[in-house]
């Protein structure tokens, strides 16, 4: 991925070119590629002319600018249209919609078009993987629009109520109209906004805010204490993760959501850094560790039983006991790394890599996207 400031407009220019860059590192093992936009007053003046305030590529835990091989060309710029479904979309649908054309963040689209439909409600895993897409998208010069069929009416409400709107970049143009504020900020118990993780400062009450929204919404549930100590250890190890490894240029979110129809809770944090495969790999290679070489799926289970970290030993500590808290609860856990997904499911009491599902080769998104769905029993 990259880093860095592109200016969006110039004034008096009227042709937009976009680029791609590609990098291999110096072990020729990882490729990065990312879009660059830029405009200039005349056609065909060529590259000294684009308006690019600044570019670098990032390596593991450094700024390289020089190292590697650019190749510019000039790409007539296209739209590209996004479209959801009239269900209930959770992380899963919101990937099948992304399946179904060419990936936002590569190739030469000059706006984005997201489209949501009457009868399309987005569930809290899918809107914060939108939410971070959507910043993603703009953070790269695109223009990105996000339409909503029946407007206030329906999903767009409802994304209002939790604050979605609050965080979402300012230059991102929303149609009917985009709402002004937030109603209701905090009055109902059994709808939770999405918190912002602010990657540079660290929100003291964050954890509170979050743990606090758990036991409004499970007040009428016996195991409800339960719930909110499980809450607080997936929240304040997966938060951590996003300052301690994500090295994200974009602010990271949480959400939660209890679903009383569906009998389960869902936890979501997402982030816009490199993707924990990205960075664990790298620190094991150099320490010689067998583990480097595992398959996604499966270092990403034993990062859930052993905790591994980039950091070295005792590091990672947290994300096993995190597992064990939601795994209390048959939780579900969905990762989705920049261009993979795992999905593991509980088998005796733990992960295990003969029990997930793998998806390879998908659209990239940014960094870390994790999701645990606890299951409630209903007559707790």
């Amino acid at each position: 991925m990259w880093v860095g400031k592109q200016k969006k407009t110039v004034q008096g220019a009227d042709f937009l070119y976009h680029f791609q860059l590609v990098r291999h590192n110096s072990q020729g093992n990882q490729r990065l590629v990312c879009s660059l936009a830029a405009k200039t007053s005349r056609a065909g003046s060529g590259l000294d002319n684009l308006q690019l305030e600044r570019c670098e590529l990032t390596t593991d835990s450094e700024i390289v600018p020089t190292i590697g091989t650019a190749r510019f060309a000039k790409m007539e710029p296209v739209d590209l249209d996004i479209q959801f479904a009239p269900r209930w979309t959770d992380a899963s649908g919101f990937e099948e919609v992304l399946r179904g054309g060419p990936s936002p963040h590569i190739g030469n689209h000059s706006t984005v078009y997201v489209r949501i439909p009457a009868n399309c409600s987005l569930m809290t895993d899918a809107c914060v993987r939108l939410l971070s897409l959507l910043n993603q998208l703009d953070h790269c010069t695109r223009r990105v629009v996000l339409s909503f069929e029946d407007g206030e009416a329906g999903t767009m409400g409802y994304l209002n109520r939790i604050r979605f709107f609050d965080h979402l970049s300012p230059s991102i143009e929303v149609l009917p109209i985009r709402p002004e504020f937030t109603p209701f900020h905090g009055k109902n118990p059994g709808l939770v906004e999405i918190e912002r993780i602010d990657r540079i400062t660290r929100d003291s009450c964050l954890l509170d805010r979050l743990t606090t929204a758990v036991r409004k919404a499970c007040a009428q549930r016996k195991d409800v204490a339960e719930l909110e100590g499980a809450a607080w250890t997936i929240f304040a190890e997966l938060i951590d993760n996003v300052f301690s490894h994500s090295q994200t240029p974009l602010d990271g979110f949480a959400a939660l959501q209890v679903y009383p129809k569906g009998n389960c809770l869902k936890i979501a944090v997402s982030d816009s850094g490199l993707g924990i495969l990205e960075t664990l790999r790298p620190s094991l290679r150099a320490g010689n560790s067998r583990l480097s070489e595992l398959p996604g799926v499966d270092l990403i289970v034993e990062v859930f039983r052993q905790g591994l970290s980039r950091h070295g030993a005792n590091r990672g500590c947290g994300l096993p006991g995190c597992a064990s808290k939601a795994i209390k609860f048959g939780a579900s856990l969905d990762l989705r790394l920049p261009t993979e997904r795992v999905w593991l499911v509980p088998s005796e009491a733990q992960y295990r890599a003969n029990k997930a599902y793998c998806f390879q080769n998908l659209p990239l998104i940014w960094g870390t996207h994790i999701c645990f769905t606890l299951q409630l029993d209903n007559t707790s």
